[in-house]
């Protein structure tokens, strides 16, 4: 018998990802690509670059209105998707003794699903090719999320200034145990000084900055 899937969704710090440990444990497969918030790769990069697309993220949600609001863009994402879902591109979520075994998310004869909480701003999109689905919303107060993203992105913050800061000294070290650079040293060096002196904007990127760092922005 073969299974719709299970979608979790709700805000990021809202406890999806404990409520996908649980459900895992329970018996429900939520992909073998999953990173450290037990996020599947699969969805998250379809879902992160449909969003980039119309020129949002999940911290700049405006767009997904749009999409969703236009018919033929909406047909097109979903024929898309369809046929990811059966193609090599979904062997990572599976991974490879399921994907030999069913070749497709369409075939799955266990229950599965996914948590990924971007899929929650294009979720008539996966209604469109799983009518079945059965969606487990996550709700937590809006400000505990708020205060919470703002807390995580304050932490990111700090952790990539560190290793900033860590990386130049080692540089630094390198240098000084290394008093004949190769050629080629000298050249990745001079590519790097010349993209950050010709294009200073670069050299913010690094820091990660989102519009959520304080609860405010959050909210």
């Amino acid at each position: 018998m073969k299974h719709a899937p299970v979608i979790i969704i709700g805000m990021h710090r809202s406890g999806t990802t404990l409520l996908a440990k649980l459900l895992k444990q329970a018996g429900l497969w939520i992909g073998n690509d999953l990173i450290d918030t037990w996020e599947s790769r699969f969805f998250l990069n379809r879902n992160e670059k449909i969003l980039n697309a119309g020129g949002g993220s999940w911290a700049s949600p405006e767009c997904a209105e749009a999409i969703l609001g236009h018919s033929s863009l909406r047909r097109a994402l979903t024929l898309e998707l369809k046929q990811d879902a059966s193609s090599a591109f979904c062997a990572g979520y599976l991974g490879l003794k399921r994907y030999i075994k069913h070749r497709s998310l369409f075939n799955l004869q266990e229950p599965w699903g996914w948590k990924e909480p971007r899929t929650m701003l294009l979720l008539p999109l996966y209604l469109d090719i799983f009518p079945g689905a059965k969606v487990i919303h996550i709700v937590r107060n809006g400000v505990d999320v708020a205060a919470s993203l703002a807390r995580r992105e304050q932490v990111r913050l700090e952790q990539t200034i560190l290793k900033k800061s860590a990386s130049e000294k080692l540089g630094a070290l390198s240098r000084e145990y290394n008093k004949e650079p190769s050629f080629f040293s000298l050249l990745h060096n001079y590519a790097i000084s010349a993209r950050l002196r010709y294009h200073p904007v670069e050299k913010y990127r690094k820091y990660g900055l989102l519009p959520i760092a304080s609860t405010g922005k959050g909210l």
